[in-house]
Parts: C-alpha cells; sequence; structure tokens
C-alpha cells in the first residue's frame, strides 16, 4: 500500500510537489488549506482539506512558493507531523550530500559530493549544485540556476531562474538574485541584486 502525503499548500507549488510525490510512490490524502472555503473540492488529484484532517505523525509536505511562509510554517509543524524530503526520481544526488526535512528537489538537479541543502528549501529542476556548497534554510534556487563550488547561498534567498554563481562567493539572507543574473562576489544580505555581472539594486535591510 502507498504511504500516505499530506501537502499543506493548494498552489503551483503544491501540483509541482505533488506529481514528484507521485512519481516516488506516495498516495496524496489531501491538499491542506487554512481557509475552510474550499473543503472538499477536488484539487490536482485529490481533495482540499482542513487541519482537522491531518493525522498527528502523518506525512505533510509544506509546500508554499513564499520562502518565509514556508520556513516558518514549516519550523512550526516538524515537531508535530514527518516532514519528509521529496527528491525527483531523475535527479543525481552524489555521495555525501546532505538535504534537510521539507526539501524539494526537482527534476534533472545535479547535487556534486558534500553538498548541502538546508531544510524546507526549493531547488528547482535542472539546477546543478557543485561540489561543497551550502545552501541554508528556506532558500529557492529557481530552474536552472548554476551554483559553482564552495558557495554559500542564505537563509530565504530566492535566486533567480537561470542565474549563476562563480565558485567561494556567498548571497546573504533574504536576498533576492535576479533572473539570468552572473554573481561574481559576495552579495549582502537583505539584498535585490541583477545583472551581468550583478549588481545590488535595493538593500532591504
Amino acid at each position: 500500500m502507498a504511504e500516505k502525503l499530506y501537502i499543506y499548500g493548494c498552489g503551483g507549488h503544491a501540483k509541482v510537489v505533488a506529481a514528484t510525490a507521485r512519481l516516488c510512490g506516495y498516495e496524496i490524502a489531501g491538499f491542506w488549506e487554512d481557509s475552510k472555503e474550499r473543503v472538499g473540492f477536488g484539487f490536482f488529484g485529490s481533495k482540499i482539506i482542513c487541519a482537522e484532517d491531518v493525522p498527528q505523525g502523518a506525512n505533510v509536505f509544506i509546500a508554499f512558493g513564499n520562502n518565509k511562509v514556508r520556513l516558518q510554517k514549516g519550523m512550526l509543524l516538524k515537531e508535530k507531523f514527518h516532514i519528509p524530503t521529496i527528491i525527483h526520481p531523475s535527479a543525481q544526488i552524489a555521495d555525501g550530500v546532505k538535504i534537510g526535512c521539507g526539501t524539494y528537489v526537482g527534476a534533472m538537479v545535479n547535487l556534486d559530493p558534500d553538498v548541502e541543502v538546508g531544510e524546507f528549501c526549493i531547488v528547482n529542476n535542472g539546477v546543478n549544485i557543485s561540489h561543497e556548497s551550502i545552501l541554508k534554510d528556506g532558500c529557492h534556487i529557481c530552474g536552472g540556476g548554476q551554483i559553482a563550488g564552495n558557495c554559500i547561498i542564505g537563509s530565504e534567498v530566492m535566486f533567480g531562474i537561470g542565474s549563476c554563481i562563480i565558485e567561494k562567493c556567498a548571497v546573504g539572507d533574504h536576498t533576492v538574485i535576479g533572473a539570468g543574473s552572473t554573481v561574481i562576489r559576495n552579495i549582502p544580505e537583505n539584498s535585490v541584486a541583477v545583472g551581468t555581472p550583478v549588481k545590488v539594486i535595493k538593500n532591504n535591510g
């Protein structure tokens, strides 16, 4: 019998997670939504449920695209539920890789030896992360992102589609790297940075 998985969230990322989870052999037991207005409605081959429908200790995956929301909810819920890691079958995971709970790893991702990925991260389709790089909790590496070796990507970072970072560089916590950017130096926390080479255009500190 397939193991049941409850998905917290009813948006696009929840659908992506559900599709991959089914490939991994899970049965989607329901999509948990905070509002009770749509409880019982069909959603992506299952149904929308509320918190009362999720038994304590169940497998729950937090599927919110917003980094802050995903991380906050995950930290609150991981003491009550079992939070798995969902990894697409086509992903290549090398020896020595560590991946935290609640993290989603998409199709055709490559994680080289001794990469560390924190809790409640999103590593989207086609991302390549080279040796010994570290992704901290709650970050999102968008599709096609390229992370060279020995880099550090901070907590709740949004690393835009098709962006890349050269070796031994760091991106500070809560920073946004725009789509298609090239990071060739350290970027401070709470920044918005875009371009090739990347330039900081805003600081939210």
